[in-house]
C-alpha cells in the first residue's frame, strides 16, 4: 500500500533545499527541542547515564559517518521529550538533530500535520508495508550522507510497549527487520547506539 497523498513532504536527500524550508525546519526543531528541554529538565527531574557518549556520537563522530540510535518506546511523547536532555546548542542546529520515523496514520493524517512533522525531520512509515518502503529507503540515504537517524524498533509493531519496571526485566528490544535492512544496506556501516529510557 502506498503512502496516502500528502504524507511525503521531505526534500530528497542530498538535494538543495530552499532557504524557506531550512529556516522553517530550524525554527520548528529548535522550538520543539527547547520546549522539550523545559518540560523534561526544568519541570521534572531526569538522570542521564553516559550522556557524553551520545554527545560525542552526535558532535564528534567521523565526518560522513552516519549515526543510528534505537530506543524502547513507551509513549507517543518519547520523541521529542527524550531529546530535551540534549545540549541547547544541539537542539538549535538542524544538521545535528536526528531524523526519525512516525506512523503515517497518526502523525501524517492531514497536510498540516504532515508539514509540521516533516519540518521537524520526521518521515512517515506505513504500518504493514514491510521493510521495502520509501521511509526506510530515506533513512538509508540519510545515514549514507552522514546524518543521525533514530528509530523506536518496538514502534514497528502495532502498539507502543507499555511495560515499565526494572531494567533487567524489560531490556529486550529486538532489532526488527527494518533496522537490520538499514544497517546492512548502508554504503558505510553507521555507528549504532542503543538508548534505554524509563519513567
Amino acid at each position: 500500500m502506498p503512502l496516502q497523498e500528502g504524507s511525503w513532504m521531505m526534500p530528497k536527500p542530498g538535494h538543495k533545499v530552499s532557504w524557506l524550508w531550512r529556516a522553517s525546519s530550524k525554527f520548528t526543531i529548535a522550538a520543539i527541542g527547547l520546549s522539550s528541554k523545559f518540560w523534561i529538565e526544568w519541570l521534572n527531574r531526569v538522570k542521564v547515564h553516559n550522556r557524553e557518549t551520545l554527545y560525542n556520537m552526535i558532535e564528534r563522530r567521523p565526518k560522513g559517518q552516519g549515526l543510528l540510535t534505537v530506543c524502547n518506546h513507551t509513549s507517543c511523547m518519547d520523541d521529542p521529550l527524550i531529546w530535551g536532555t540534549l545540549r541547547p546548542r544541539i537542539l538549535r542546529i538542524r544538521n545535528c538533530m536526528r531524523w526519525t520515523s512516525a506512523a503515517e496514520d497518526i502523525c501524517f493524517s492531514n497536510r498540516v500535520h504532515a508539514l509540521l512533522f516533516s519540518l521537524g525531520q520526521v518521515f512517515p512509515l506505513k504500518r504493514g508495508d514491510g521493510v521495502y518502503q520509501k521511509g526506510v529507503d530515506f533513512s538509508i540515504e540519510q545515514l549514507d550522507l552522514g546524518s543521525w537517524c533514530h528509530f523506536f524498533p518496538e514502534g514497528e509493531t502495532i502498539f507502543i510497549n507499555p511495560r515499565q519496571g526494572l531494567m533487567e526485566q524489560t531490556l529486550i528490544i529486538f532489532f526488527k527487520p527494518g533496522i537490520g535492512r538499514i544497517i546492512s544496506e548502508c554504503k558505510k556501516t553507521p555507528i549504532v547506539l542503543p538508548i534505554w529510557h524509563v519513567g
